[in-house]
């Protein structure tokens, strides 16, 4: 008996972890929680009969009713066993409660199953939307295209998207050239390529001060002294 309420007790945190997923997901229906309360109550029940059956470890103190922990009381219990006698009642009374807990849960599960007027009027109105939208849906041009025109139609909408616009301010044709980064000009200008300077019409340092100054024309820079 102590190893089948260990296994009822386990059981129960199981199918409550197994609850609690459910209902969360959420697709705990009143029927599964019916299932689940009615066998929760049948093994407890099985749990409570034994242990209320009658005592016959002592042939020579046979007793037909209940256990004398149950019938009398712990005060006729030795003080070794007093402990023992109060674990005995608590486990029974315990029983009880869960037998009752879930005999609710299975009540209300029952209840439950039958749908209220404003979850008719809920289903309803899911059920004339989903019609509506089926119309819809039979209506739609698509229907009459085949797979290859709507391949086709998806292509040339897809091919007809703006393209990405160049970066503004680096001047070129159209006003707009792909910018240059610090290692695009330096491999540019180790192939012997133009640099940044040369090649998108940027003035160089000292074509700048040679205009600001008035250099000669061989284009050295005068003194500052």
């Amino acid at each position: 008996m102590v190893q089948f309420n260990i296994a009822i007790a386990v059981l129960s945190m199981f199918l409550l972890l197994a609850k609690a997923t459910l209902y969360l997901l959420p697709i705990y229906l009143p029927v599964i929680s019916a299932f689940i309360s009615i066998v929760e109550v049948a093994i407890y029940a099985v749990s409570l009969k034994n242990q209320s059956t009658p005592d016959h470890s002592y042939p020579a103190h046979i007793i037909s009713g209940l256990p004398w922990y149950l019938s009398k009381g712990c005060s006729y219990a030795d003080p070794a066993n007093y402990g023992f006698c109060m674990q005995a009642r608590a486990v029974f009374g315990v029983t009880c409660v869960m037998i009752a807990l879930f005999s609710c849960y299975f009540i209300w599960s029952v209840v439950s199953m039958w749908p209220t007027a404003a979850e008719r009027a809920e289903r309803k109105a899911h059920k004339q939307s989903d019609i509506e939208l089926k119309r819809v849906n039979e209506y739609s041009p698509d229907n009459e295209l085949s797979r290859e025109e709507i391949w086709e139609r998806n292509r040339q909408m897809f091919l007809n998207l703006p393209k990405t616009p160049n970066t503004p301010g680096f001047g070129g044709r159209g006003g707009g050239m792909s910018p240059m980064t610090p290692r695009t000009v330096a491999f540019t200008q180790l192939n012997g390529g133009a640099g940044p300077s040369q090649g998108m019409g940027m003035p160089s340092t000292r074509q700048q001060l040679r205009d600001r100054f008035g250099g000669g024309g061989d284009g050295r820079v005068p003194d500052a002294r």
